[in-house]
């Protein structure tokens, strides 16, 4: 909660566009749980949306230096560096993978939706990035693509800072 309200407080007073916080979980133990997975995720889940909804509501209270209410101005990224398979392991837990997931809401997205997937085999499906919809001609998501599509949202060409990303505007509302 200390992290959240320095990030908030930053973004109010105009201090800085951009913050970045770590939920490391119960104990500073993370989320690295390759045995009992539903035992040791449950609770980190907890926490980690409990710290959501606060970051939400200091955001739907506070304001910016021109008056306007945080949330209508914020976007919030959760994520993590480094994916999870999709089903379990012999142990019930989880092992690393190429693909991940991610949540982004707040101004300038469209909510309520689910973008990307896998297949069978646990492989990212292919989407078209203009629309977020799935299809056999799109492209797998990748995280520079929805980086792109974040710069694109700050009225930034992603085409300067990120090199052959192609933006995933489909999240973009």
């Amino acid at each position: 909660s200390n992290q959240l309200s320095c990030a908030v407080d930053a973004l109010a007073k105009g201090v800085s566009r951009c913050a970045s916080v770590v939920y490391t979980g119960n104990n500073g133990l993370g989320w690295d749980s390759h045995a009992d997975n539903d035992a040791t995720q449950s609770s980190l889940f907890e926490g980690l949306f409990t710290g959501l909804n606060q970051l939400m509501h200091q955001l739907n209270v506070r304001v910016n230096e021109h008056g306007e209410r945080l949330l209508d101005t914020t976007t919030v990224v959760v994520c993590s560096e480094m994916g999870r398979t999709a089903g379990l392991n012999a142990t019930n837990g989880k092992d690393h993978w190429p693909f991940t997931s991610l949540m982004v809401l707040g101004a300038g997205i469209t909510g309520n939706r689910v973008l990307g997937g896998w297949d069978a085999g646990y492989q990212g499906q292919r989407i078209d990035l203009q629309t977020g919809e799935r299809t056999d001609s799109g492209q797998v998501l990748s995280i520079e693509s929805v980086g792109a599509g974040l710069l694109a949202l700050a009225g930034l060409d992603p085409a300067e800072h990120i090199l052959d990303a192609n933006p995933l505007l489909g999240m973009l509302s």
